[in-house]
């Protein structure tokens, strides 16, 4: 493994633990864990081998996993520079998204890239047993199958076609799909929503990515899986709001793409001739950085906005609150506690006779230092 991709992957290793140490669950991922679902089942196994501190650790090592196969799939297309995907791939919000939070987005990420990597290494028997597991995961492969149906089209290979086509439709009937509604304004917030995950700039690469190849270039594998996402939420978004979480790990494996595009248009002018060039690489490293940045470093926002008006407050404090709790002898309190299942998790049993309630107040009897920040709970008896 080229050496660059170990100091990458053991960067981003360190900053996905350090964000592990601090993150609560959610109600949405505790959800998640008591679902049927192929995530739920995924979470569960990693709940009894990691523990309930560290969950996330079986998501960590899906996106590691999921970097090397991006970097085997880049020297297709990037041959030496193959580790700049990696690079703009782990500073994407939501490549760090979908490596922390118990979502199907990192089993759809890794999944969507082994299909690629298999392709390019022609070992099709194997493609094709991954292909037909696909169905189990979520419903959100519907995309890949209609992507496989283009590819399968576009390279006339007829048996992935009959294939793809048949488990399209078998999608279809196991999880049922609802495409009415009436024309209205979702088509911008896709978009907006889409931009975020990517950062602006580079989403707009991405957009004019897609648009070139789907007129000049070759439409492989990796090129129709986030075409046909990125279409199909689109259309969607014309006449419904369309479940954008199912589309968006479809867009990120095109990173490749992207920075191939730009590295022939950027290698075919002069240098005297690539002062436009220039120009977008820095807005869209430079928006890279800052959307990074500002995801990793969320908590010192506390220092400036409400607590109730942070967009991750679901995810920040409980953990710290339930071992507060046990410092101070309270093992159990009410369930009429708004975040009761949540602290449940973290070993706070439920309260029948004499129960406490746990509210934020300015002066509590419960403090927690959260990023140079200190949270205060009044515990009080349950009326």
């Amino acid at each position: 493994m080229n050496y660059k991709l170990g100091v990458i992957l053991l960067i981003d290793l360190c900053v996905l633990l350090w964000q592990n140490s601090f993150l609560s669950i959610s109600p949405y991922e505790l959800n998640e864990l008591s679902s049927n679902s192929f995530n739920g089942l995924f979470a569960n196994f990693a709940l009894s081998f990691f523990g309930n501190e560290n969950i996330r650790f079986a998501y960590i090592i899906l996106h590691i996993l999921s970097n090397i196969l991006l970097y085997k799939i880049s020297i297709k297309y990037l041959k030496n520079n193959a580790y700049i995907s990696n690079i703009i791939f782990n500073l994407t919000p939501g490549s760090l998204a979908s490596a922390l939070l118990i979502n199907p987005a990192g089993i759809i990420i890794f999944t969507s890239l082994l299909l690629v990597y298999l392709a390019i290494k022609r070992q099709f028997y194997i493609f094709y047993g991954v292909l037909i597991a696909c169905i189990y995961i979520d419903k959100a492969m519907i995309s890949l199958y209609i992507a496989c149906i283009f590819y399968a089209y576009f390279n006339r290979l007829s048996k992935l076609l009959i294939l793809s086509i048949l488990l399209m439709f078998a999608t279809f009937i196991m999880y049922g799909y609802d495409f009415s509604g009436r024309p209205r304004g979702y088509f911008l917030d896709s978009l907006a929503i889409m931009s975020a995950v990517f950062s602006p700039p580079l989403f707009l690469y991405f957009f004019y990515t897609i648009y070139y190849i789907s007129f000049k270039g070759k439409k492989d594998l990796l090129y129709c899986i986030s075409a046909s996402a990125f279409i199909i939420c689109l259309l969607l978004s014309f006449r419904q709001k369309p479940e954008i979480a199912e589309f968006l790990p479809f867009l990120l494996p095109a990173i490749p793409l992207i920075i191939a595009n730009f590295l022939t248009s950027f290698k075919v002018h002069l240098p005297q001739f690539r002062a436009k060039h220039n120009v977008i690489l820095f807005f869209v490293l430079i928006s890279l950085v800052i959307s990074f940045l500002f995801v990793i470093f969320n908590p010192f926002l506390y220092r400036f906005v409400d607590e109730n008006e942070h967009f991750a407050k679901n995810y920040h404090l409980n953990k710290e609150l339930a071992k507060e709790l046990k410092s101070q002898g309270i093992n159990e309190i009410s369930v009429r506690n708004d975040n009761f299942k949540v602290l449940e998790f973290y070993g706070i049993l439920p309260c029948y006779q004499n129960c406490k309630i746990i509210t934020p107040c300015e002066k509590g009897n419960i403090n927690i230092n959260f990023f140079a920040k200190e949270f205060s709970f009044c515990l009080k008896n349950e009326i």
